[in-house]
């Protein structure tokens, strides 16, 4: 007969007595982790409901603030002088998406910028509308400033009264180029300032017939600017250019010459002019201070 194997609860060897309560152990640890995790996904989901439910007592300033106090806050860091060539609003009203509102300061057009979107920042179409309205040279030299007053004070002296100082640069001594784009309107008044000026050309020039038959010859659209305006420009770039250069002496630390000049003219007038000469980056050159009539003429 075949011998079977004891089924009964045999008395435990002294090795199986020490690891069965090491067993034990760690069958509770496994058995106590799933509720270690359940306790804390419950306490957090608490947390949470509490957040949306407004129970949480340190909430963010931002999400306290007006729509106006957010369109200041962020006015802070728009350092791009693109900005000056708009002026932002608010919405009216409670819309359901949040934006804020660009409209050019010359003609008005209104460019929406949502702030729920990635380019939220994007000043893209507003510089692409800026080179259309206001041309892209004028714009150019706009967005040339340094800071966004800088732009501002330029683009109100453009847009308030037509001055054209913030554009009147002095051409360095070179080889002379011409562009295929015909010049804009405000570079069309700066050119027929430098004109009358240098080649001491009437302002009444400017409604000459053959003039005008000259300029407007297949560009019927071309702006010209009247005498009146002519007129006006060079008045005030000659005030400009003389406190320039007054501020320029003031502080010039090098030598300089005083020469005058005086004779009459064929009608019996007397007439004097007063010069200067200096040095500048190591150039000489020569500057007419004034230019005067004498009411007495003696021999």
């Amino acid at each position: 007969m075949s011998k079977r194997k004891h089924t009964g609860n045999p008395t435990l060897s002294s090795q199986e007595a020490i690891k069965l309560p090491a067993a034990k152990k760690a069958k509770k640890r496994a058995e106590d982790k799933p509720k270690a995790s359940t306790h804390r996904s419950t306490a957090e989901d608490e947390h949470s409901s509490s957040e949306e439910d407004g129970g949480s007592e340190s909430e963010s300033p931002r999400a306290l603030e007006t729509a106006a106090e957010e369109l200041a806050r962020m006015q802070k860091g728009w350092l791009a002088p693109i900005y000056a060539l708009f002026s932002v609003s608010l919405p009216s009203g409670e819309p359901q998406r949040r934006y804020h509102t660009f409209a050019c300061k010359k003609c008005g057009h209104k460019i929406d910028r949502y702030l729920d979107t990635q380019d939220h920042k994007s000043t893209g179409n507003m510089h692409k509308h800026a080179n259309k309205c206001f041309g892209e040279d004028v714009a150019k030299q706009l967005l040339g400033a340094k800071t966004v007053k800088d732009a501002q004070h330029a683009v109100k002296s453009y847009l308030e009264d037509g001055k054209i100082t913030v554009f009147f640069e002095r051409k360095e001594k070179g080889k002379v180029t011409y562009s295929h784009r015909a010049h804009t309107a405000v570079e069309t008044r700066v050119e027929i300032v430098r004109w009358v000026s240098e080649s001491l050309r009437p302002f009444s020039i400017v409604d000459d017939r053959g003039f005008r038959e000259l300029m407007l010859t297949g560009r019927p659209g071309y702006k010209l600017p009247s005498a009146a305006t002519v007129s006006r420009d060079v008045k005030e770039v000659f005030a400009r250019t003389r406190n320039r250069i007054a501020e320029f002496f003031q502080n010039y630390r090098g030598r300089v010459s005083f020469t005058t000049d005086g004779w009459t003219s064929p009608n019996h007038r007397a007439y004097i002019a007063l010069g200067v000469h200096f040095e500048k980056d190591g150039v000489p050159m020569s500057m007419l201070l004034d230019f005067v009539e004498l009411a007495v003429v003696s021999t």
